[in-house]
């Protein structure tokens, strides 16, 4: 009698992560033969995931696939991405009950990316059709359920946070951020930079700045309607690229819901996590210094990571009740880090042996590493 599919899968993924844990040795070859048989098109891993949000009105074809492909990457970065590897050790207690879970889960961001995608999509044909404007739509099986996906996941976060009232200051405003927007079916706010957005961090404290964001959405609203008024051209440019990916009806929604939301939203997308605290950080200098053996490296590590937090993160760590400085001696001494980030970042990417990755080039690569390096600290 031949063995059942799920039972022969659960048995060689099952066999791959004991014999590896039983060596102590969680290698890349153990972890591709567990990506190799979770992907299996006998196992039916995404298919069978995706089919749970289909219903009797399955994807369009493309849409399908691309939701699929999403799936697979999220697969394969829980098992092979090193900041956020799920244990081998995990992977023997339920073979397939992580996998089956993991895939539905990431299913609703999938239909959200192939969604925002095709909205780009049509601002780009309508910024060439002006007659056709913000009413281009492409209907599909996946809009009706989308909203429903998205109050699920709102519940759920306003749960969340009921359920936590210790959650930091900044989780918190995260959350509600997503959540919100979420509910709403609106995307984040669009920020460039780390310096707009401690710009609008500031005029967040300002009481009359709620009425500056609200007159911003509008003016982003009636500018890419093509109908401005004449004193919407003056608009802070920062405030106005908030609303990059709006179209006129995300702008509708958002401006007819309760204008706490919009600065909530604003809020959760402006603000920076707390700033790591110092068993963290020695963690991340000494995990970097590591990388190289060559002489001037510990020194610039040290230049580094001061830089990288002061740029990337808040002034301040999370309760923080030792610091005696005031909130603009804490700003001050933060700024004057960061602005030694870029030059940091330039003699990373320069130094011999490429300590930061091969593949790094940008400063935002030297972020990126410098924050696996975090997690992997925590």
């Amino acid at each position: 009698m031949s063995i059942p599919v799920r039972e022969r899968f659960t048995r060689e993924i099952r066999n791959v992560a004991i014999q590896a844990s039983a060596n102590a040795i969680d290698d890349i070859g153990s972890r591709l033969h567990i990506l190799s048989l979770a992907l299996a098109p006998e196992l039916g891993t995404v298919e069978r995931a995706i089919r749970h949000f289909e219903g009797a009105s399955p994807f369009p074809t493309t849409e399908r696939e691309q939701i699929a492909s999403y799936v697979v990457s999220a697969i394969e970065r829980r098992l092979l991405d090193g900041d956020k590897l799920i244990p081998l050790r995990h992977i023997s207690e339920n073979p397939l009950g992580w996998l089956d879970s993991f895939s539905r889960a990431c299913v609703p961001s999938g239909i959200t990316q192939v969604r925002r995608a095709r909205m780009r999509d049509a601002r780009a044909i309508g910024a060439t059709l002006p007659e056709v404007g913000d009413t281009l739509t492409f209907p599909s099986a996946e809009d009706s359920y989308i909203g429903h996906v998205e109050q699920m996941h709102a519940e759920l976060a306003l749960r969340m946070l009921e359920e936590n009232p210790s959650m930091g200051e900044w989780e918190r405003h995260s959350i509600a951020a997503h959540t919100f927007a979420r509910s709403l079916g609106v995307p984040l706010p669009h920020i460039g930079s780390n310096r707009d957005r401690r710009w609008i961090c500031e005029q967040l404290e300002r009481p009359e700045f709620a009425v500056e964001l609200r007159s911003s959405l509008q003016a982003a609203h009636d500018l890419a309607a093509g109908s401005p008024e004449w004193d919407q051209l003056g608009v802070d440019e920062r405030l106005l690229d908030l609303w990059l990916d709006y179209t006129p009806s995300r702008s509708e929604a958002l401006l007819g819901a309760d204008p706490q939301k919009l600065e909530s939203i604003v809020r959760g997308v402006a603000m920076f996590p707390p700033r790591p605290q110092e068993a963290e950080r020695i963690a991340v200098r000494r995990a970097a210094k590591a990388a190289s053996e060559r002489r001037g490296w510990p020194s610039l590590v040290m230049v580094l990571e001061r830089a990288w937090v002061a740029e990337f993160f808040d002034a301040r760590p999370a309760h923080d009740n030792m610091d005696r400085r005031t909130d603009a001696e804490a700003e001050a001494d933060r700024a004057a880090d960061a602005e030694k980030w870029e030059d940091a970042a330039a003699l990373v990417l320069a130094f011999p042996g490429s300590p930061a990755g091969a593949d790094a080039t940008t400063p935002s690569d030297v972020a990126r590493w410098l924050g696996g390096l975090l997690a992997a600290s925590s």
